[in-house]
């Protein structure tokens, strides 16, 4: 059953049951609102508390309100998880820590089959995420999954980590933000490190001095690299050969030269700076006079 009343922000609960907003922000409430105009955004349950709306309450708290229109449901709590899942996923976007945190708490009452049909995870649920479910839970995790700064299949493999390690690396994943595919270079790589060294990860971050890149302008390329380097030294080897061609070449200040990736390819790109128009065609001119001779 439901209905629609007006009700005194004082009477409802202050009770954190159906919470699923971590952290709660409730930045995009005042856009929301205008651009949904006779949308109720707040759900409460029969004992008053807060099914879905605890941005609004927030909201409506700071604009000095006495009363609100509320949507009062009599639900069982596994139904009013399921409402404030599918609200909240409307509305705002869910971090991967949030997504977890449902799943933990909807695991009570549903088969994961059920839970697939009643909600959309966007990712899967299977035997090592149920395994380790808890421990992504954990705090050291909760930082990196709140924002995004890992992905989940990046901090499942760290789960397989002891404690010291996994925290080395989620610190850099929290300091420079990575694509998946980099992060899971990166994860394969450091692994392969702590095996063949017997060493941890903390000691192997310092004896590469990556703390160093950390406040670049864009670290992501050198920390892969001084990483790759390391735990391939033969690549080491043809990086320092690559940069003293590129030396000798004696090149203007407005080229760069740079090689693809790790050089899986041959292929080599030439980057050009140039003032105007004017000395594009100038440029241009000479090109083609070239490949003509």
């Amino acid at each position: 059953m439901m209905q629609i009343e007006k009700i005194s922000l004082n009477d409802i609960e202050n009770e954190n049951k159906y919470l699923l907003s971590f952290p709660l922000n409730s930045s995009n409430c005042k856009m929301l609102i205008a651009t949904f105009p006779f949308t109720i955004f707040v759900i409460i349950d029969k004992k008053n508390r807060i099914v879905f709306g605890f941005e609004f309450i927030k909201y409506f708290i700071t604009c000095g309100k006495d009363e609100i229109d509320v949507i009062k449901i009599d639900v069982v709590e596994k139904e009013a998880l399921v409402y404030a899942y599918n609200y909240k996923q409307k509305f705002f976007k869910f971090n991967t820590y949030e997504k977890l945190y449902f799943l933990q708490k909807i695991l009570k009452y549903h088969t994961v089959a059920d839970i697939y049909k009643l909600v959309n995870l966007e990712f899967s649920v299977n035997d090592e995420l149920m395994k380790n479910l808890t421990l992504l839970l954990d705090e050291e995790f909760t930082k990196n999954l709140i924002n995004d700064t890992i992905n989940l299949k990046s901090a499942l493999q760290l789960c397989r980590w002891a404690r010291d390690d996994r925290l080395s690396v989620l610190e850099l994943f929290n300091r420079v933000s990575f694509s998946k595919n980099y992060q899971l270079n990166i994860i394969d790589m450091i692994e392969e490190i702590i095996f063949k060294e017997k060493n941890n990860a903390k000691i192997i971050f310092e004896q590469l001095e990556l703390s160093k890149l950390y406040d670049e302008e864009k670290p992501q390329r050198d920390i892969l690299e001084k990483i790759f380097s390391y735990r391939y030294p033969l690549y080491d080897k043809e990086t320092k050969l690559w940069n003293s061609k590129i030396k000798e070449l004696k090149l203007p200040s407005n080229i760069k030269i740079t090689h693809s990736p790790f050089f899986e390819k041959k292929d080599i790109e030439m980057r050009i700076n140039i003032k105007n128009l004017v000395e594009l065609q100038a440029i241009s001119e000479k090109l083609q006079t070239k490949s003509q001779s």
